[in-house]
C-alpha cells in the first residue's frame, strides 16, 4: 500500500526517538535482562537501548518497517535481531522470555477488542520472566472522548519537508484515525485505519484479569502524574 509505503521512509522523522522517553525505558528496565520492542516500527528506540548495552529484540507487524529497523541497525552498527510478527502471535515468534517488554506508539488500540487486548497482555505475560516489566503507551483516550477532540497536534519536520496530520472520528465504538502525509507540498496521502478507544478505566482490570500487579499509570514520559482531563498519554508500567 502506497501510504505505508511512504510512511515507512519518513517515519523516523515524524516520530523521531526522544531522549525522554528513551531515559524511561532505560529507568525502567534492567539492563542485564533480554528486551523485547513490541511493533517496534522503524526500531527507533531497540537501536537506541541497544547502544546502551541493552540485548534488545524488535517486532513488528509491516515488513516494510522491519526492514527500515534493520537498515539503520547496519548504519548504526549495532547487532539487533527484529522479526515481522503479530502481538497476537507473540508465542509463535519468540520461544524465550525477557525480563522486560514495551510496546508504545499508541500500537495497542490497533487491535480490534477487549479480548484481543486481553489475549495480547497475556501472551506478554507469558513471555515474562518472574517479576519482568512491561511499558505500554498509548493515547489518553478518555480525555479525546470526553471533550470529543477531533485532531491531535500536527507534526511538522520542515527540514525534511514532511507533515504529518491526524484527525480523529468517532465511530459506534471505535475511532476512525485519518492520517494525512503532506510530502514537500508536491504529494499528498491519505489513510484511515479504526482505532479501539480503550481508557484507563477499561485497561487496569484487564491487566490485573491476567494477573500484572503494581500497575501504575503516568501522564508522559517524564514520569508526570497521570490526569485523565489533562494528560495526552497514558503510560502504563506494570510487574508480572
Amino acid at each position: 500500500m502506497k501510504f505505508y509505503d511512504e510512511l515507512s521512509k519518513y517515519y523516523k522523522y515524524i516520530f523521531p526517538m526522544s531522549e525522554v522517553t528513551l531515559n524511561f525505558l532505560k529507568d525502567n528496565i534492567d539492563k542485564n535482562k533480554k528486551v523485547l520492542d513490541i511493533a517496534c516500527g522503524s526500531g527507533e528506540y531497540t537501536i537506541g537501548l541497544s547502544k546502551y548495552g541493552y540485548n534488545v529484540k524488535g517486532i513488528d507487524l509491516d515488513d516494510l518497517m522491519i526492514e527500515k529497523a534493520k537498515e539503520k541497525a547496519i548504519e548504526e552498527g549495532v547487532n539487533v535481531e527484529f522479526k515481522v510478527g503479530n502481538i497476537l502471535k507473540l508465542d509463535e515468534v519468540f520461544n524465550e522470555s525477557f525480563g522486560g517488554m514495551f510496546c508504545i506508539g499508541n500500537s495497542l488500540v490497533h487491535l480490534d477488542n477487549i479480548e484481543e487486548i486481553e489475549k495480547a497482555l497475556q501472551l506478554m505475560k507469558d513471555k515474562l520472566e518472574d517479576k519482568g516489566i512491561l511499558i505500554i503507551q498509548i493515547i489518553n483516550y478518555a480525555r479525546i472522548l470526553k471533550f470529543d477532540l477531533k485532531s491531535l497536534q500536527t507534526i511538522k519536520n520542515e527540514e525534511i519537508g514532511i507533515e504529518f496530520i491526524r484527525n480523529y472520528k468517532k465511530k459506534d465504538d471505535k475511532i476512525i484515525f485519518n492520517t494525512i502525509l503532506k510530502i514537500n507540498d508536491e504529494e499528498s496521502l491519505e489513510n484511515d485505519v479504526e482505532l479501539l478507544p480503550i481508557t484507563h478505566i477499561e485497561l487496569r482490570p484487564s491487566l490485573e484479569k491476567v494477573g500484572f500487579k503494581n500497575i501504575q499509570f503516568f501522564g508522559g514520559f517524564n514520569k508526570g502524574k497521570f490526569e485523565e482531563d489533562e494528560s495526552i498519554q497514558l503510560i502504563i508500567k506494570c510487574e508480572k
